[in-house]
């Protein structure tokens, strides 16, 4: 039997993207990691993929040019990674829905201020 396939997509500098990733890896679970931020130190040992994000001192026009060129990189990154589940830590912002709903076993895990300042 071959073992469970996850991967995470969220931010690789949350302490609970981190926690999970390190959690399923102490349990045998195969992770890799869609980052939307640069990776800490801490997650080396994870394959890895960072998607352009937005950076300060970008207009709203770049920012959000940068944006979907990251989510769009997301669909092929997933098949070429062919996990058994995909887990969304997060909502995204909501033009990434698009290529959010190209990927089969979603998962979205939403907390914080994800609950309270969406609709």
């Amino acid at each position: 039997m071959s073992r469970l396939r996850v991967c995470i997509i969220g931010p690789g500098d949350n302490v609970h993207v981190q926690r999970w990733t390190a959690g399923l890896i102490a349990r045998g679970v195969g992770v890799s990691l869609i980052s939307t931020t640069p990776l800490e130190s801490s997650m080396s040992q994870v394959p890895a993929h960072v998607i352009p994000t937005a950076r300060a001192g970008m207009t709203p026009a770049q920012r959000l040019a940068a944006l979907l060129r990251g989510w769009a990189r997301v669909p092929a990154l997933i098949r070429s990674l062919n996990p058994d589940l995909v887990h969304l830590h997060s909502l995204p912002l909501p033009a990434a829905v698009p290529f959010l709903r190209l990927i089969p076993r979603l998962i979205v895990s939403v907390w914080g201020s994800d609950v309270a300042q969406r609709d």
